[in-house]
């Protein structure tokens, strides 16, 4: 339905860089990800577009898990068209979304800084006196290494929050 929408010029998706095909949406499981230029017609076609899915489906979309996300180039008043056209109220500003932040600034220690907490919480609760050192290591190894390798395929972790992440190992 988005696709069609696209194609016919009813929804206007987004370009991420230059000589690229636009984009109008993502979908996950049961997650949907939609990327549009931040217009009202934009904004009442999409929705046009989500009550004919509920309609059709018998499903509903969730209001509470719904949010939004604006270019700091949106102007106040086209944000609150959009708004009040999907029925959206909450604006993600430093959500995550599939356990990365959805805004990565240019200074991106404290969107990382959640991966050396979650490493020092699986290593702190480990019992360690009773663990030999191959037990030791098959734990590092499995569990917190693993933590940050999602992070890092997506993005370039900075030198600090891996160092970080070094120094919680080591600590255990």
């Amino acid at each position: 339905m988005l696709k069609g929408a696209e194609d016919r010029g009813e929804l206007e998706g987004i370009k991420v860089c230059r000589n690229v095909p636009m984009i109008s949406h993502l979908l996950f499981a049961d997650d949907s990800l939609i990327l549009m230029h931040a217009d009202k017609q934009n904004a009442e076609s999409l929705k046009a577009i989500l009550d004919r899915y509920c309609k059709n489906s018998g499903q509903m979309i969730s209001g509470a898990k719904s949010s939004i996300f604006f270019s700091e180039n949106t102007e106040v008043v086209v944000k609150g068209e959009i708004c009040e056209a999907l029925n959206i109220m909450t604006e993600s500003l430093n959500d995550k979304y599939l356990g990365l932040p959805a805004l990565v600034g240019a200074d991106r220690s404290d969107c990382f800084r959640h991966l050396i907490d979650r490493v020092r919480v699986r290593t702190n609760g480990w019992k360690e006196k009773q663990l030999s050192m191959g037990g030791k290591e098959v734990l590092i190894k499995s569990i917190a290494q693993a933590v940050p390798v999602y992070a890092m395929m997506v993005f370039k972790i900075p030198k600090n929050i891996c160092k970080g992440i070094s120094d919680a190992i080591s600590q255990f």
